[in-house]
């Protein structure tokens, strides 16, 4: 019991000495790209797209890229019917891997932060913004798989 309770405070102790560093910028919105890789999936591609467009992130802020390569259904003309609003990266049938399609959809991105999401992934709509807090410091970065 004693042991226990003396590693207990052992532990704590950082608590109480060390200053939490970690300060969000309130207002920090920068320009965020969303890279959806979709093959073959118009059947299920229109709910995909609204719940992407309904994340809590400004519209003007968020770019969202659907990667369709190889593709042989209408998934790319679907995503086309958005307009300005998601774009998609198309290129060819031919169905290369999904890392391939994805690597060429990086040739348009303009932004200094992306996130990447498998087509079958549902995204809290929260997601975006809490993430991206944790980047007010320039001199932070990640990578999760």
């Amino acid at each position: 019991m004693g042991c226990g309770i003396i590693l207990f405070i052992i532990y704590n102790l950082k608590y109480w000495f060390v200053i939490n560093d970690i300060l969000f910028i309130e207002n920090f919105e920068p320009d965020v790209s969303l890279i959806i890789a979709a093959y073959n999936e118009a059947s299920v591609l229109k709910e995909k797209i609204i719940i992407s467009l309904a994340l809590d992130y400004r519209d003007n802020k968020l770019k969202i890229i659907f990667v369709t390569n190889g593709s042989n259904d209408a998934s790319p003309e679907m995503i086309k019917a958005f307009n300005q609003q998601v774009q998609v990266y198309h290129n060819g049938a031919e169905r290369i891997s999904k890392i391939a399609a994805i690597n060429g959809a990086m040739q348009f991105v303009s932004t200094a932060f992306v996130f990447f999401s498998d087509f079958n992934t549902y995204i809290n709509p929260q997601a975006v913004r809490e993430i991206i807090k944790h980047y007010t410091d320039e001199i932070k970065g990640a990578v999760a798989g």
